[in-house]
């Protein structure tokens, strides 16, 4: 008999774990990502110079996303909201790229490109006066910082 309840009381032990798990792998709809197959890319240039090392964040529609800046100054974003969005140049998160090539510039003999810094209002999407409506598919923002 006690036997009985011993394995009675592991299976309901593993059927809780089970159904712990299946809970906790529940996604709602808010927290897939949405794929838009848009793209935003081109060159991103203050006072004109090329901006090198940045994180270009794009919002809108509810999602944002992300991409960085190469070393020749140009981004692309993958899977971009659709519509208006706000477009960030963050160059304090691309200061570990700059740092990386210039440890890499030494040893390949490549020259390493000037680190350029943009204003701090263009940083984050809530204080960027940078706009652009996006569409399907690609789209190209060539962002030029004048201020």
């Amino acid at each position: 008999m006690g036997r009985v309840r011993a394995r009675a009381a592991g299976l309901a032990a593993v059927a809780g774990g089970v159904l712990l798990l299946a809970a906790c792998n529940q996604q709602t709809k808010s927290d897939q990502t949405r794929v838009t197959n848009s793209t935003l890319e081109g060159t991103i240039t203050f006072k004109g110079e090329k901006v090198p090392f940045a994180l270009v964040i794009v919002v809108g529609d509810g999602m944002s996303a992300t991409g960085h800046v190469g070393e020749d100054g140009s981004y692309k974003v993958a899977n971009c909201p659709v519509g208006e969005c706000q477009v960030a140049v963050n160059t304090d998160a691309g200061q570990g790229d700059y740092q990386s090539a210039a440890r890499r510039g030494g040893a390949d003999k490549k020259p390493i490109p000037k680190f350029v810094a943009v204003p701090k209002p263009y940083h984050q999407p809530d204080t960027t006066p940078l706009r652009f409506t996006t569409q399907q598919g690609a789209n190209t923002y060539n962002i030029e910082i004048t201020k």
